[in-house]
């Protein structure tokens, strides 16, 4: 990823960003809006991926990669506080052109604001929802941070059939945290939502290109990887 500044005058400042090699631009777009101007953001990969946005490895031939779509934004900092949706609008609708179809729609919860998968037909005509999409149950109880995290994946294993784990994540602050909480056929979305945005952190949910993998990441702020 490559970044421009142009300093304007009140110092203000346009930023060019230009995602020419990433596999999940939108993703990284979003990580950069987050730990350079602390706007919350969470990104979901959508729970299939069409032939047009899969490919095989150059250097790997039978492994199946996401196909890198290049996107690029000028933005002001200023307008991208004031209204962050309309910012990421410009950069969705680049990626949708570049796969002819729309992929993602934008929530906005107040504290952050949420790039979330539409469903999607399957190869075999099936209707797939996104992962977090799934409701779960588990009880109300004192666990820590990281014990209700992986009750959330667990419960989402069960229910979708894939692996799902978790990736990056504060461990520590996580495992040293305390919290009072369960869910009753409530989507892991909102689950997630009220575990994490407390402490201001977001999740950065990646599905390797048609396997059964799924790694939840979680991120706070002026971190690097989504």
């Amino acid at each position: 990823m490559f970044i421009i500044l142009i300093f304007l005058a009140f110092q203000e400042i346009d930023i060019v960003l230009d995602f020419a090699k990433q596999s999940r631009p939108l993703a990284a777009a979003l990580l950069h809006f987050q730990n350079e101007h602390h706007i919350l953001f969470t990104y979901e990969d959508p729970p299939y991926f069409p032939d047009n946005l899969i490919e095989y490895d150059d250097e790997v031939p039978h492994i199946l990669v996401y196909r890198q779509i290049p996107l690029s934004l000028t933005y002001n900092t200023r307008s991208i506080v004031s209204d962050p949706v309309s910012i990421i609008e410009k950069l969705l609708a680049q990626y949708e052109r570049a796969i002819d179809r729309p992929f993602f729609e934008i929530h906005d919860s107040g504290p952050a604001f949420h790039l979330i998968p539409l469903p999607v037909i399957g190869p075999d005509g099936a209707r797939i929802i996104p992962i977090l999409s799934h409701e779960i149950t588990f009880p109300y109880e004192e666990r820590s941070l990281t014990d209700t995290l992986l009750i959330i994946m667990n419960e989402l294993t069960q229910k979708t059939g894939k692996e799902v784990g978790a990736g990056v994540h504060p461990f520590s602050m996580m495992a040293n945290t305390k919290t009072f909480l369960g869910g009753e056929e409530e989507s892991a979305r909102s689950v997630l939502y009220r575990l994490l945005i407390d402490y201001r952190l977001t999740w950065y949910l990646k599905q390797f290109a048609r396997g059964d993998l799924v790694v939840i990441n979680i991120h706070g702020l002026d971190q690097t990887r989504p």
